[in-house]
């Protein structure tokens, strides 16, 4: 019997969590993914079609597909199908999107976006505003049902090139935090490439020699707030991971996610990928720290 990975996988889709996956649901025509899978550690898979489709609808189309054995098989090997890759967007367009929404939106003070970052206890803070934050009050925010494009106030994020120096252009690509009228997150959605980029909280010229780094946004906040600085946010371990020696930095603190121990690998994926990335830092010369105050599989923000 196939894996949740394995299926996503066939259906075109990607990782989402721990043991979750997205993928375009086979039981309808699905242009936004919908369909979510899960791996119970159990040898079971769970899925769930925010369509609506029933449980049998989507078995019996992962059936036709050769992803699932037939009811009675009593788990036969099934049929490996190679994936065909999913439509990619008009380069045009999401070329385009990013810098159209980065210029359409507004200095976030005031708005449900300071709304929602004090909900989770954090200060909006002025040299952010405009710089790196922004908010766009009629934002797209992915398809409904229908295949109709959804509109949502948003908190949007800048995610710029490591060595880009320029902040009058517009970012390289952009994090959206959906927001509800009463400034609530209702779900997150990346826009444009990330890889070489990051969060920069604190300016190019305000890094001399050191720099610090973590997964989100929030905790990149939460972090400044005590007065450590200056921070990055990476946007997520694996981006932590990769994270290359910049010259002219020459000590990097690496603020780990104290992630719960993934039952797969008895590893924790935060502090594994931080690892990593102290290595490679190490190896070149560089003096790094990893830094792990938040408790057990809870970020610096949640502490």
């Amino acid at each position: 019997m196939m894996t949740a990975a394995e299926i996503a996988h066939a259906l075109g889709g990607h990782r989402i969590g721990q043991d979750s996956y997205i993928a375009r649901c086979p039981a309808h025509e699905d242009r936004t993914p919908s369909l979510s899978l899960t791996d119970t550690g159990d040898g079971l898979v769970l899925w769930h079609c925010h369509a609506n489709c029933s449980q049998r609808d989507v078995r019996d189309a992962l059936v036709a597909k050769g992803l699932w054995p037939r009811p009675g098989d009593a788990g036969e090997p099934v049929r490996r199908v190679k994936p065909n890759p999913p439509p990619k967007p008009a380069r045009s367009d999401r070329g385009d999107l990013v810098p159209r929404l980065w210029r359409e939106s507004v200095d976030p003070r005031g708005t449900l976006a300071e709304q929602y970052l004090r909900g989770r206890g954090l200060d909006l803070e002025d040299d952010l505003c405009d710089r790196v934050l922004r908010f766009h009050g009629h934002c797209p925010f992915g398809k409904d049902d229908a295949a109709k494009a959804v509109f949502a106030p948003a908190l949007i994020v800048a995610f710029r090139r490591f060595r880009d120096d320029d902040e009058n252009r517009a970012p390289q690509a952009i994090h959206r935090i959906g927001l509800d009228q009463d400034g609530r997150k209702i779900g997150k959605m990346m826009l444009g490439p990330v890889g070489g980029c990051a969060v920069k909280l604190d300016a190019d010229q305000d890094i001399e020699q050191g720099l610090g780094v973590c997964e989100g946004l929030e905790t990149g906040l939460a972090i400044r707030a005590t007065g450590w600085r200056p921070v990055w946010a990476l946007g997520s371990a694996g981006a932590i991971q990769t994270f290359p020696p910049i010259p002219g930095i020459e000590a990097l603190t690496i603020f780990a996610d104290h992630d719960a121990i993934d039952p797969k690998t008895s590893k924790r994926p935060g502090q594994d990928a931080a690892r990593k990335c102290a290595q490679r830092w190490a190896d070149a010369g560089c003096e790094a720290v990893i830094h792990l105050r938040a408790a057990g599989g809870k970020d610096f923000a949640d502490a």
